[in-house]
């Protein structure tokens, strides 16, 4: 527990205010990186699936921009392989999902600091902060859907156009 003054905080209960109704699903993971000192992997399943955009449904705004040009970077660079945009993504999102509990308990420490350097003794205040900043991005669903609508449209206009392209050489 941290100790301000005369206020004496229980961490699990500031971490919970930050990371919102889910904690119980962050809970082990935190406390396996409480007595480590430096990086250690973790794997956790939503960044192997949403990638980039689940650091930002988790207010990693600065991770989620350096991942996705990370990531576009890495498609691009091995673009000569064979199905290389989808191997590059799942490699990419793999190291994401190792690396997401990890960065997400930095991101929730650092918060934590800062929420107490700012209010000090004042408890409620502390554990308002954390909530109000803390939690998800629910418009980040909305994102994602709209990222998937637009590679479903580029992606058929591809096809129809390749289609069509065929269909005038075979004339």
């Amino acid at each position: 527990p941290w100790q301000i003054g005369l206020v004496e905080y229980d961490q699990e209960r500031l971490r919970e205010a930050y990371v919102g109704e889910k904690y119980d699903k962050f809970a082990e993971h935190f406390d396996s990186f409480e007595d480590y000192v430096g990086f250690r992997f973790s794997f956790i399943w939503p960044p192997l699936v949403f990638g980039w955009l689940w650091f930002l449904y988790r207010r990693m705004s600065r991770e989620a921009i350096l991942f996705f040009i990370l990531s576009y970077l890495i498609r691009k660079a091995f673009s000569f392989l064979p199905l290389s945009d989808l191997l590059m993504w799942l490699l990419v999102n793999f190291a994401l999902s190792l690396s997401g509990a990890w960065l997400y308990y930095k991101k929730t420490e650092q918060q934590i600091e800062k929420a107490l350097y700012m209010f000090g003794d004042d408890q409620p205040q502390v554990i308002g902060w954390l909530t109000w900043n803390g939690g998800v991005s629910n418009w980040v669903i909305f994102l994602g859907i709209a990222v998937i609508l637009l590679k479903l449209y580029f992606t058929f206009l591809t096809v129809l156009g390749s289609a069509i392209g065929m269909g005038l050489r075979m004339r």
